[in-house]
């Protein structure tokens, strides 16, 4: 599965977060049509009940945070 972050102008401020879980067995891939960074490009979240957090830093900018695997 996958996740897409976008960023639409006026949609969304600076600071809103977003807190994606996943509740299934699967992994969930996280993308974005913006900048989006995290630590060594990590962007899965490879199992069940795990979480990371997507704030939102302004002008297409995203961070990625949690327990995140390559």
């Amino acid at each position: 599965r996958q996740m897409c972050i976008r960023d639409r102008p006026n949609s969304m401020a600076t600071g809103y977060q977003v807190t994606i879980v996943n509740v299934g067995t699967g992994v969930i891939t996280i993308a974005a049509s913006t900048t989006i960074y995290s630590k060594s490009a990590n962007r899965k979240l490879a199992s069940q009940w795990i979480g990371a957090t997507a704030y939102h830093r302004g002008s297409n900018v995203w961070v990625l945070m949690g327990d995140l695997t390559a």
